[in-house]
């Protein structure tokens, strides 16, 4: 398994999934960062969408992630599925971010800090 993205012209991109070698665009997606599969064989993939909105996609559906009112760039960096519990690591307008189960806390109470492994 391998996650990125393709550039499709300037400012335009989109998330891709390769298993295989064989490409899966990842609907909804800008940015695709990690990948972890689950015991159970599930795959999971953490990424942003265009408007700069947390996203990770279980087989291949988007489940958008809660971010604070007001937030307006997010991210996910990083995804692993545990059991029958899901951690991604990001960030929320420039804040280090935890997500378990879909619920975020934030990791920092500082500017300008990014959780980029989960594990």
């Amino acid at each position: 398994y391998a996650v990125g993205y393709q550039y499709l012209s300037p400012g335009e991109a989109k998330a891709v999934l390769w298993k295989d070698w064989k490409p899966t665009d990842l609907p909804e997606g800008y940015y695709a960062y990690d990948v972890s599969v689950s015991g159970n064989g599930d795959v999971y993939v953490a990424g942003k969408t265009q408007d700069n909105k947390p996203v990770f996609w279980k087989n291949g559906v988007p489940a958008q992630l809660p971010i604070p009112k007001g937030s307006s760039n997010a991210g996910a960096y990083a995804i692993f599925a545990y059991n029958d519990d899901v951690y991604v690591a990001g960030w929320d307008d420039d804040y280090a971010v935890l997500w378990k189960n879909g619920v975020p806390e934030h990791l920092s109470s500082y500017y300008d800090a990014v959780a980029v492994v989960v594990y």
